[in-house]
């Protein structure tokens, strides 16, 4: 049987530290020597200092599921790689951030690609001055640990609304250099964005990293920005849509040309992770639609008239007759915007969406920010009761909503929704809604 001799360390390793004389840190206190079975030391300091994610221990490898708090992405890391466990050990990872903040250094390593190592980019190094702090930020070559991440880094999702943290791109990027190196090629390197001896808590690093954009683009209008992920929403707050609001899914579908404006906004709005953004592109198909809206009494005059066995001789009298029908309707946009949610929208619909979450639309909501909307339903409401009480109720909530994101700070909106992550979580079930009534004006705002 084969004895190894493990590292028990007070403290990690740096990388940049020489390995090999281990004696020399036990004599200064350091480690301790113990004869073990297994040659490897522990990730424990890494899980104290990111306790998003989960160690999993195998036979020979350790697997930490979640870094950055972050399901598609996972680290595989052998016992007896030392030098990764290292890294991580000395490593903060933000879940707020595509980056990696080194608790030694206090340098804030945000992930970016490989460039070439001429590119202007480089000369992009300032002092930023912010609330009377003075922050180092330069383009440099990646680092050791980052590249240790690199390497022990697997993706186990399809898709990831963080772009799996960059990872996976550095990695096919990572294989194409080292081929090419090979070929005797090498003219790009790794590249991160620093902010170096960043002394600064983690709660206000968006607060600086979104100035820091703003005044890099403002001086650079290519320049990359800090990507900065909006707070997680915790899983038992996520809401799930209706799936079929219609029952089963049909075997036959009649499909019409829709308009491609409102086509545009929806695939913004079923595409964005952001509540707000959802109700945002929803109500802008409301706008869209309440902008060309005519009430019935108002379209049928219309009808009636071009429908006059005599219109084409009478053009011009008829026209003038359809103007002044028009000119008469004095309803303002947001009575507009009710009227075709009144005319279009099919409440039982919207019932199933809000059946879905029946509690929360029976309670008050009250915002971050001071905005307040009262209960949509009442505690005992069926899908009768929504149908004789929906109106002018519902619309009219919506719209305060979008006030209340839009116009959040202007005088006529003396209260507001702050983006706390909060906020977000009782935003979902409204963006559902939302998106379900827009969808229902592309299709049969026309008709």
């Amino acid at each position: 049987m084969k004895i190894y001799i493990s590292i028990c360390l007070s403290r990690p390793i740096a990388l940049d530290q020489p390995q090999k004389n281990y004696l020399d840190y036990q004599k200064a206190g350091h480690m301790t020597l113990e004869v073990l079975e297994s040659p490897f030391i522990t990730l424990q300091e890494f899980i104290v200092n990111n306790p998003e994610a989960k160690l999993e221990e195998k036979d020979n490898f350790f697997v930490i599921e979640n870094p950055w708090g972050d399901d598609t992405l996972e680290l595989i890391i052998q016992k007896s790689n030392i030098d990764a466990i290292n890294s991580l050990n000395f490593l903060r990872l933000p879940p707020r951030f595509t980056g990696i903040w080194h608790r030694d250094t206090r340098d804030l390593e945000f992930i970016f690609t490989y460039i070439r190592k001429d590119d202007p980019l480089y000369a992009n190094n300032f002092v930023f001055n912010f609330k009377g702090k003075s922050f180092k930020c330069e383009y440099g070559i990646g680092t050791k640990r980052l590249q240790k991440i690199i390497e022990v880094a697997n993706i186990i999702a399809r898709a990831s609304e963080s772009n799996f943290r960059n990872i996976g791109t550095l990695q096919v990027s990572k294989t194409i250099q080292e081929r090419d190196h090979s070929e005797g090629s090498d003219i790009y390197q790794l590249t991160s964005f620093f902010i170096r001896n960043a002394d600064i808590s983690e709660d206000d690093l968006p607060e600086l990293a979104l100035h820091i954009n703003f005044y890099m683009r403002y001086f650079d209008v290519e320049s990359p920005r800090i990507i900065i992920h909006p707070e997680p929403i915790p899983d038992e707050n996520t809401e799930i849509p209706c799936r079929f609001p219609f029952g089963s899914f049909p075997n036959e579908i009649s499909g019409q040309v829709l308009d491609p404006f409102l086509l545009t906004l929806w695939d913004s709005a079923v595409t964005a992770t952001d509540p707000i953004r959802i109700i945002i592109s929803s109500f802008q198909i409301l706008e869209y639609g309440a902008f060309y809206f005519l009430k019935d009494n108002i379209l049928r005059d219309i009808r009636r008239a071009l429908s006059m066995p005599e219109a084409i001789l009478r053009q011009e009298e008829i026209s003038k007759e359809i103007l002044d029908t028009i000119t008469i309707d004095r309803s303002t946009d947001e009575d507009k915007i009710k009227n075709l949610i009144h005319q279009v929208v099919d409440p039982k619909v919207i019932w199933k969406e809000i059946e879905q979450k029946k509690q929360f639309f029976s309670e008050p909501t009250n915002f971050d920010g001071g905005f307040l909307i009262d209960p949509l339903i009442k505690n005992d409401s069926s899908e009768d009761n929504f149908i004789v009480d929906w109106f002018p109720k519902f619309p009219a909530t919506l719209i305060d909503l979008r006030n209340a994101l839009v116009h959040s700070r202007e005088r006529r909106q003396s209260s507001c929704i702050s983006p706390t992550k909060r906020n977000l979580c009782l935003l979902k079930p409204w963006a559902n809604i939302a998106l379900t009534t827009s969808v229902q004006i592309i299709l049969y705002r026309d008709i």
